[in-house]
């Protein structure tokens, strides 16, 4: 290596601009979410559309995280496991009471 050119980036750098893509992707998401509550809850419109950009940005990820064999080391797959189960059950829940409201509603 030759001392006189500098140095384009190095591992901080990187780290840095992964941890500002990540607030930057945290943000949009938990707006999304709150966008598909207010719209649920004040407009009585379904944001089926918004929920699944968040789901999709969450998919492509994990993927990328399995590809690249790091999505056990980063999370434990056990955690992992975990919070897949209890997103179904809370999805599934979340579903049974929005079809027991919408029928006594009619």
């Amino acid at each position: 290596m030759i001392a006189d050119q500098p140095v384009r980036a190095d591992e901080r750098s990187a780290a840095v601009a992964y941890k500002a893509n990540t607030w930057g992707l945290n943000c949009v998401t938990f707006a999304l979410l709150l966008d598909v509550v207010c719209r649920g809850w004040f407009l009585n419109e379904a944001a089926w559309d918004l929920l699944a950009i968040i789901l999709v940005g969450g998919v492509i990820s994990m993927a990328y995280m399995a590809k690249h064999q790091v999505l056990g080391q980063v999370f434990g797959w056990k955690p992992a496991i975990i919070s897949v189960v209890v997103a179904a059950v809370v999805a599934a829940v979340s579903s049974l009471i929005a079809i027991l409201v919408a029928m006594a509603v009619k």
